[in-house]
């Protein structure tokens, strides 16, 4: 189906979104500020922007009369899959490796990336839009003290991002690359993609996503160890805030403040050690909170009066999560055992969102916490996003009709006869998994009268059967992270033909890989990607019934804590202040 998009996007819209476009194709260059466009010109393909710099805005927690304290504690429901080399990472939820690893691009609070005080000091796109150069700064050092330099860089790069790599978005960005990191002078290095592709700056290096694509190592002290002394000691090679002082598998890291670190005066982390420790339930987190035995737990809002009653207070993480519902391998009529794949039938695919009702979601998790709002991948502050890609409304007559059309009338049929599964996992970054996954569950069958079960197993397991393909034409629902730039995903998802999800087909796959690959300004990316979600909507492979704020519970001594948006983890630890 083609589409045709008319839009017209507001003065307000195209300053929300602004936050990043900006510096895209721009030289990474001057003072952490919001880049001013003095001069465009048009060179071939590539849209070259030349920027001046106005007033720098202020990025950092003051350290003048912080209170400074010992130890924060911070418990949460995963320590992920406990791998310190990125390659093997795959969760989203990632605070228990952020503070020993450092990445290429940082960023300002308000996420405009932030050349002044990054790795790379440098980017340009070349080679037509088909390249992108990096410089690395002088002056970073490794927790061993050794100076990080582009050899560093190039390793990681080739490290991380790799068709070995355990993360599905690692492997497809690597998949685009037509020429891997490769040095190009004393500190210098780039990648060559087969498309153009201007979201690499963001997903593949920026510590704006919440993966770990952009992490930088030392070479050296990795191939002195080896994978296995790696993960036994990576600490001495990483150049993050914090060494790893202490380890227990599936019950606590222990950092140390590295007093060396590049960006430490711009962050200044008013404590010296950091305990993470992975505690699943959450009344032993809030008992936890009570005593002062921890200083931030993961929480949500069933707590809050045992929370704010022992002194504490809930603190807000912005569009921390997406409740993601899809499926594997939709564009298939049947699965690797010759029974037919439901989600094949449109009309199935927009029957089972018209069936949920997203207001009985919210009141579940509570209207503070759930907004029905946003779409996979795209964050109402999310590079593209319209209200007109919200959720679909609830519409049970429309669910039932739509059914009926596909040929499963009062659900007689659906599924073969066979009961049609619903896969999650507790465990991850949002609370309540199961019990939302149920709720799905049970207005499939209630408005749809379908057989629905929901299986529930560990995060990695259920992943691994989801992208194994061991479970087509069955249901994940699973929170996943927001991006700024989707990208990465929408393209390796949906966009290429071995895609992970459910491939748009011969036409719209190549029409969505060309959108989001636009060079230019703020606003004429931000329209191509509405145009590349509105043909996803469309298709509707995979929905959302919307996202959470994700719900800290904090200590009473924590005067304030303001998380970054978009993250999933506990985030900007930074930003903390102490009661005197």
């Amino acid at each position: 189906m083609q589409h045709s998009v008319k839009f017209k996007p507001t003065v307000s819209r195209i300053s929300m979104i602004g936050v990043i476009m900006s510096l895209l194709l721009a030289v990474g260059c001057g003072a952490a500020a919001t880049p001013v466009v003095v001069e465009k010109e048009v060179v071939k393909e590539v849209e070259r922007v030349v920027v001046a710099t106005s007033t720098p805005t202020p990025t950092q927690v003051s350290a003048e009369v912080r209170r400074e304290v010992d130890k924060l504690v911070v418990m949460q429901m995963t320590l992920g899959n406990e791998q310190w080399n990125p390659k093997w990472d795959t969760t989203n939820n990632d605070l228990w490796w952020r503070p020993l690893h450092a990445r290429l691009i940082s960023a300002t609070h308000d996420l405009k990336l932030d050349p002044e005080n990054s790795i790379v000091s440098y980017w340009e796109l070349t080679d037509g839009g088909l390249g992108w150069e990096f410089t690395i700064r002088d002056g970073v050092k490794f927790h061993n003290g050794e100076e990080l330099n582009v050899d560093d860089a190039i390793f990681s790069q080739r490290m991380n991002v790799s068709e070995e790599a355990a993360s599905v978005i690692k492997v497809r960005w690597a998949r685009a690359m037509e020429q891997h990191a490769t040095k190009t002078g004393p500190n210098s290095f780039k990648i060559l993609f087969k498309e153009p592709a201007p979201a690499y700056l963001v997903n593949g290096m920026a510590e704006i996503e919440p993966n770990s694509s952009g992490v930088v190592f030392s070479k050296d002290y990795y191939e002195s160890v080896g994978e296995d002394g790696f993960q036994a000691n990576p600490s001495p090679g990483t150049a993050g805030p914090f060494n790893m002082v202490g380890y227990t598998a599936k019950v606590e890291v222990l950092y140390e403040r590295f007093d060396d670190y590049y960006l430490k005066d711009l962050r200044p982390y008013p404590f010296k050690q950091l305990s993470i420790k992975l505690i699943p339930e959450l009344s032993t987190r809030v008992a936890a909170l009570a005593a002062g035995e921890a200083d931030i737990i993961t929480a949500d809002l069933n707590v809050l009066d045992q929370i704010t009653s022992a002194g504490g207070r809930i603190v807000m993480s912005p569009e921390g999560n997406y409740i993601w519902i899809l499926a594997h391998a939709c564009h298939n009529p049947t699965d690797k055992n010759g029974n037919p794949i439901m989600c094949y039938d449109k009309r199935v695919r927009e029957a089972l969102d018209y069936a949920i009702d997203k207001k009985e979601i919210q009141e579940m998790d509570g209207a503070d916490t759930f907004k029905i709002a946003g779409m996979p991948t795209a964050a109402p502050s999310s590079l593209g996003y319209e209200t007109d890609l919200d959720p679909y409304p609830f519409d049970p007559d429309k669910a039932r009709r739509l059914l009926a059309e596909a040929g499963y009338p009062n659900g007689d049929g659906f599924n073969g006869g066979r009961t049609f599964n619903i896969w999650t996992f507790s465990g991850g970054s949002v609370p309540m998994m199961p019990e939302l996954s149920t709720l799905v569950c049970d207005h499939w069958q209630t408005v749809l009268n379908i057989d629905c079960e929901v299986r529930v197993g560990e995060e990695v397991s259920v992943k691994g059967r989801f992208y194994d393909g061991l479970i087509d034409g069955e249901y994940l629902v699973r929170p996943n992270d927001f991006l700024f730039d989707g990208a990465s995903r929408i393209r390796g998802g949906f966009a290429v033909p071995d895609a992970y999800a459910s491939y748009l087909g011969d036409i719209e796959g190549p029409r969505v890989r060309k959108l989001i690959s636009t060079l230019g300004t703020q606003e004429e990316r931000h329209l191509a990607y509405y145009e590349a979600l509105s043909i996803l909507r469309d298709a509707h492979y995979d929905f959302s019934p919307g996202y959470v704020d994700t719900p800290y519970g904090v200590s009473g001594r924590i005067k304030s804590w303001t998380p970054r948006p978009l993250q999933s983890a506990a985030s900007a630890l930074w930003t903390i202040e102490f009661k005197e």
